[in-house]
Protein backbone atom coordinates (compact mmCIF):
# COMPACT_ATOMS: atom_id res chain seq x y z
CA UNK A 1 0.00 0.00 0.00
CA UNK A 2 2.68 2.50 1.03
CA UNK A 3 4.98 1.51 -1.83
CA UNK A 4 2.26 2.04 -4.44
CA UNK A 5 1.36 5.38 -2.87
CA UNK A 6 5.01 6.41 -3.01
CA UNK A 7 5.22 5.49 -6.68
CA UNK A 8 2.17 7.59 -7.50
CA UNK A 9 3.59 10.54 -5.59
CA UNK A 10 6.98 10.12 -7.30
CA UNK A 11 5.29 10.18 -10.71
CA UNK A 12 3.29 13.26 -9.71
CA UNK A 13 6.56 14.95 -8.85
CA UNK A 14 8.55 13.75 -11.87
CA UNK A 15 5.83 13.98 -14.54
CA UNK A 16 3.05 16.17 -13.13
CA UNK A 17 1.47 17.04 -16.48
CA UNK A 18 1.66 13.59 -18.04
CA UNK A 19 -1.66 11.73 -18.44
CA UNK A 20 -2.09 9.03 -15.82
CA UNK A 21 -5.72 8.00 -16.39
CA UNK A 22 -7.75 8.50 -19.56
CA UNK A 23 -11.43 7.64 -19.29
CA UNK A 24 -12.97 6.07 -22.38
CA UNK A 25 -16.49 5.21 -21.18
CA UNK A 26 -19.45 7.53 -20.81
CA UNK A 27 -20.30 9.59 -18.90
CA UNK A 28 -16.62 10.41 -18.26
CA UNK A 29 -15.30 9.67 -21.77
CA UNK A 30 -12.54 12.08 -22.67
CA UNK A 31 -11.67 12.96 -19.07
CA UNK A 32 -7.90 12.96 -18.65
CA UNK A 33 -6.25 13.01 -15.24
CA UNK A 34 -2.57 13.78 -14.89
CA UNK A 35 -0.35 12.36 -12.18
CA UNK A 36 -0.54 15.71 -10.39
CA UNK A 37 -4.35 15.80 -10.76
CA UNK A 38 -4.62 12.42 -9.04
CA UNK A 39 -2.50 13.52 -6.07
CA UNK A 40 -4.22 16.90 -5.68
CA UNK A 41 -7.65 15.26 -5.76
CA UNK A 42 -6.46 12.58 -3.33
CA UNK A 43 -5.54 15.34 -0.88
CA UNK A 44 -9.00 16.87 -1.19
CA UNK A 45 -10.67 13.51 -0.63
CA UNK A 46 -8.35 12.73 2.29
CA UNK A 47 -9.36 16.01 3.92
CA UNK A 48 -13.06 15.28 3.35
CA UNK A 49 -12.70 11.77 4.80
CA UNK A 50 -10.90 13.13 7.85
CA UNK A 51 -13.60 15.80 8.30
CA UNK A 52 -16.20 13.02 8.19
CA UNK A 53 -14.45 11.15 11.00
CA UNK A 54 -12.35 8.57 9.17
CA UNK A 55 -9.37 7.72 11.35
CA UNK A 56 -5.99 6.26 10.36
CA UNK A 57 -5.95 2.46 10.16
CA UNK A 58 -9.75 2.29 9.93
CA UNK A 59 -10.99 -0.32 7.46
CA UNK A 60 -12.98 1.43 4.71
CA UNK A 61 -14.98 0.10 1.79
CA UNK A 62 -14.53 1.38 -1.74
CA UNK A 63 -16.93 0.53 -4.54
CA UNK A 64 -15.06 -0.09 -7.78
CA UNK A 65 -16.75 2.04 -10.38
CA UNK A 66 -15.62 3.76 -13.56
CA UNK A 67 -15.37 7.25 -12.07
CA UNK A 68 -12.65 9.92 -11.98
CA UNK A 69 -12.58 9.80 -8.17
CA UNK A 70 -11.81 6.07 -7.93
CA UNK A 71 -8.00 6.27 -8.04
CA UNK A 72 -7.79 9.48 -5.96
CA UNK A 73 -10.02 7.90 -3.30
CA UNK A 74 -7.80 4.83 -3.18
CA UNK A 75 -4.75 7.10 -2.83
CA UNK A 76 -6.50 9.06 -0.05
CA UNK A 77 -7.22 5.85 1.85
CA UNK A 78 -3.61 4.76 1.45
CA UNK A 79 -2.43 8.14 2.77
CA UNK A 80 -4.57 7.56 5.86
CA UNK A 81 -3.21 3.99 6.21
CA UNK A 82 -6.81 2.79 5.88
CA UNK A 83 -6.96 -0.66 4.32
CA UNK A 84 -9.64 -0.55 1.62
CA UNK A 85 -12.18 -3.32 1.18
CA UNK A 86 -12.77 -3.26 -2.56
CA UNK A 87 -16.35 -3.93 -3.60
CA UNK A 88 -17.78 -4.55 -7.06
CA UNK A 89 -20.96 -2.57 -7.77
CA UNK A 90 -22.29 -5.59 -9.69
CA UNK A 91 -22.14 -7.98 -6.73
CA UNK A 92 -25.51 -7.12 -5.28
CA UNK A 93 -26.57 -6.56 -1.69
CA UNK A 94 -26.14 -10.13 -0.44
CA UNK A 95 -22.55 -10.58 -1.62
CA UNK A 96 -21.58 -7.06 -0.57
CA UNK A 97 -23.04 -7.60 2.91
CA UNK A 98 -21.16 -10.87 3.22
CA UNK A 99 -17.84 -9.33 2.20
CA UNK A 100 -18.33 -6.42 4.60
CA UNK A 101 -19.29 -8.76 7.45
CA UNK A 102 -16.02 -10.64 6.99
CA UNK A 103 -13.93 -7.47 6.59
CA UNK A 104 -14.57 -5.66 9.85
CA UNK A 105 -13.19 -6.23 13.31
CA UNK A 106 -15.26 -8.03 15.85
CA UNK A 107 -15.14 -7.40 19.56
CA UNK A 108 -13.75 -10.23 21.61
Amino acid sequence: MRELLGRHEDLASARPDEPAVVHVRDPHAGTVQTWADLCVRAGEIQEALTDQGVKPHQVCSLVLKDHPDLVPTLLALWRLDCPPVLLDAKWGARMTSSVLAHSTRRSA
